[in-house]
């Protein structure tokens, strides 16, 4: 018999005894009874059998009773554990009163009474505490694994945050459906036999719930929210042998892309809110885990899962190449990258439209799935282009590459009753230790690819590393998907770097723009490469365009709310932007004088001469709505002064490999101070770029510019973070000069 009523503490009954004013030798019972009368607890001593007697004939009598030593009290039924009665009884010594005060007892019965509800609230306040700690738990270890896989694990993570949930709340059956990324899991111990014992289920039921599946799915389409069914009518009209509970897996845009459903037998506790809670944690991160990774059109691995499969495949290679044991290294499968190229894409999606492109992506990647059921991985890499992961040698890599290329030629493609012909180039790269890494790979497949293209449509070439082509293609190619990628996923950033004005000079700072691209790992990658290959495939353009809307967005977000904060933007423009689509461009977004007076643009002097009627047109339209010119890199063409007087410009930015040699090049002292002097002579400012230290500014000063810039006036920052710290310094009353004028500002003669 329990020592305890409840496990909640209670007084000691000595206590109670002196209250009532027993003496020693007299005892006092308590006792805790069920609706039927029958002990559950009992405290000091158990009743004797005439005792016990009384207080049941009492319960089932419905009632309770006092009398000179006994009292009976019903507790709540709301309580956990249905009708309980509390029983108090003061046994009587040989030479005892025969009675204690009747009063002292019932008070007595209603503290203990409190006592006892107070406890069990304390034990039930317990119980969800330590629910709701298993319930962090489980959403940390979810969060975790989440994390866990985006850095670099394996789909099983997938299937691990199913097998937590089950294990969580010991769930038979929990389901993992994605039809679009062709993900389908479950997890939970499989059907045994038709008896299954509680935790599990039996045939029957498991056959029920395959049957459900469709039709859930179809329910969390069609209602968008969590579903929990605790009472289902079997097949048969019956009750259903089941419980199920499923909560809809949204993709980026919010539509419903599957779902994460579970099931239990019926013989469990029904599923309750903080089931619903839990299962609704466990969609949000499998959504956030397959979005990050899946494309959206095709369902298959985007180039940033498609990455965590590459690197493991290279760590498994160079592992092999590190084994000592040579019949393990041997045996080790060293696999090929498969990189599929879509053909003159960028034709049909120009002809017909962005909608056609979508289709013919979603049936190569149809075919491809059909083609290579037992890849390892496929992924959507970029706009036309596909990867494939394959365990096998090179011979069966090329045969399997020529299957693909004839596979895609006799791809069928009709777009508004017009038929199209499809072709892909293959390029087919080994998985081994003499590349790096995993970008080195697709690299690798991506110059051999453009190589291939030059041979015609519908190539297969395997990656040879002591090609002179390949060595020529590499430094600009392997880059053209990345800058693809990039532009896809908005992963251009946005620094900017501090134009101060020369000491003893007018004017507040100015600020230009420079780009920077956060890779597939969230790094920050200087843009030198990325503007070199984008130059030579043509795609400044685009770049321009998305850079100057951005800044653009961000000078329109200060106008609006803090008009008062010093902030002017300069931005560079490629030669390729000189023309009139861009122009248009340019004019549609700049269409506030305001936003106008706040921005420079940068032509560098090359780009400016090699486009002179586009240039000055450009600048001439520009300049009457109040945006202001520079001409950048000025001093590095061979005829810079013969332009300056048909190039209406506002500033001369003087070349960054004139200024970092002023303190040891008497010439390009000289340099510098003709060309301030000539620019002040014609009522343009000047720039020094380059400007490392104070004691390269000090001179250029001295020498007549007017600007400064470089690492020794400011580092790049983001621009959200200037944006911030303009914002404080002048909340906090700082004193950030800005005057119209400064760079920008032409002067007059």
């Amino acid at each position: 018999m329990s020592a305890d009523i409840g496990s909640g503490p209670l007084p000691p009954l000595n206590h109670y005894r002196r209250l009532l004013g027993l003496d020693a030798g007299e005892r006092l019972n308590l006792v805790l009874l069920d609706a039927d009368g029958a002990l559950l607890a009992a405290r000091d001593a158990p009743p004797d059998a005439e005792l016990a007697a009384r207080f049941a004939a009492a319960v089932r009598a419905g009632g309770s009773f006092a009398d000179d030593r006994s009292l009976l009290l019903a507790l709540p039924d709301s309580l956990p554990g249905g009708r309980r009665y509390l029983g108090l009884h003061c046994a009587r010594s040989a030479g005892g009163p025969a009675a204690v005060d009747r009063a002292r007892l019932a008070a007595l019965g209603d503290c203990l009474r409190e006592a006892f509800l107070a406890a069990e609230e304390l034990d039930e306040m317990a119980g969800e505490l330590e629910h709701r700690y298993e319930e962090l738990n489980l959403i940390y270890s979810l969060e975790e694994t989440a994390e866990h896989y985006a850095d670099g694990s394996s789909d099983e993570q997938l299937r691990r945050m199913l097998e937590d949930y089950s294990g969580y709340l010991d769930i038979a059956s929990v389901i993992l459906l994605l039809p679009g990324a062709q993900i389908d899991l479950e997890v939970g111990p499989p059907a045994s036999g038709p008896d299954t014992g509680a935790n599990g289920l039996s045939e029957q039921a498991a056959a029920e719930w395959r049957r459900l599946q469709p039709q859930l799915q179809q329910r969390l389409r069609r209602d968008g929210d969590a579903l929990v069914f605790n009472d289902l009518t079997g097949a048969a009209g019956g009750e259903s042998a089941l419980r199920i509970a499923g909560v809809p897996v949204r993709d980026v845009h919010g539509g419903v892309q599957g779902m994460v459903a579970a099931a239990k037998s019926r013989a469990q506790s029904a599923f309750t809110n903080s089931d619903r809670r839990l299962l609704r944690v466990l969609a949000e991160q499998v959504a956030t885990l397959v979005n990050a990774n899946y494309d959206r059109l095709t369902g298959l691995l985007n180039r940033r899962g498609f990455a965590v499969r590459l690197d493991g495949a290279l760590f498994a290679a160079q592992a092999a190449d590190e084994a000592t044991d040579e019949a393990a290294a041997g045996a080790a499968s060293r696999g090929h990258l498969l990189l599929v190229d879509v053909d003159q894409f960028s034709v049909l999606n120009d002809s017909c439209g962005h909608a056609a492109g979508d289709e013919l992506l979603k049936r190569v990647a149809a075919r491809l799935l059909a083609l290579f059921e037992g890849c390892s991985a496929i992924s959507r890499l970029n706009g036309d282009e596909f990867g494939l992961l394959l365990e096998s040698d090179t011979a069966t890599a090329l045969r399997l590459a020529e299957r693909a290329a004839r596979s895609l030629r006799g791809l069928c493609f009709v777009w508004q009753e017009r038929r199209y012909e499809v072709s892909a180039t293959v390029a087919v790269v080994p998985i081994d230790t003499a590349l790096a890494s995993g970008n080195a790979v697709l690299s690798a497949a991506e110059v051999t690819a453009a190589l291939a293209k030059e041979r015609g449509r519908g190539q297969v070439r395997c990656y040879d590393p002591q090609a002179d082509s390949v060595r020529d293609h590499s430094s600009t190619v392997e880059w053209l998907p990345r800058i693809q990628w990039a532009l896809a996923e908005n992963r251009l950033q946005l620094f900017a770097q501090e134009i101060r004005p020369a000491p003893g000079r007018g004017g507040g700072s100015h600020y230009e723009v420079l780009l920077r691209l956060l890779d597939e790992r969230d790094q920050i990658v200087e843009p030198f490469q990325l503007i070199s290959a984008a130059e030579r495939y043509r795609l400044m353009p685009e770049i321009d365009r998305r850079v100057v809307s951005d800044a653009i967005a961000v000078l329109r977000e200060v106008l609006a709310t803090r008009p008062d904060l010093p902030l002017k933007l300069s931005v560079n423009l490629s030669g390729q932007s000189l023309n009139d689509e861009f122009f248009d461009f340019l004019h549609g977004e700049l269409d506030d004088s305001a936003l106008c007076q706040r921005l420079c643009l940068e032509i560098t002097e090359t780009a400016a001469v090699a486009n002179l009627s586009d240039a000055t047109r450009l600048i001439e339209s520009l300049r009457a709505r109040g945006v202001r010119f520079a001409l950048d890199d000025f001093g590095s063409g061979l005829s810079s002064f013969g332009y300056l007087k048909s190039l209406p410009v506002d500033t001369l930015k003087i070349d960054g490999s004139i200024v970092r040699e002023v303190l040891g090049d008497p010439v390009s002292v000289a340099m510098v101070e003709s060309i301030n002097r000539v620019a002040h002579l014609i009522g343009l400012c000047t720039v020094a770029e380059f400007v490392e230290d104070a004691q390269v500014g000090a001179l250029v000063a001295a020498l007549g510019s007017d600007y400064l810039q470089g690492y020794g006036i400011g580092r790049p920052e983001p621009l959200s973070a200037l944006l911030a710290r303009l914002r404080a310094e002048a909340g906090a009353g700082g004193s950030a000069d800005w005057q119209d004028g400064g760079v920008g500002a032409r002067k007059s003669a």
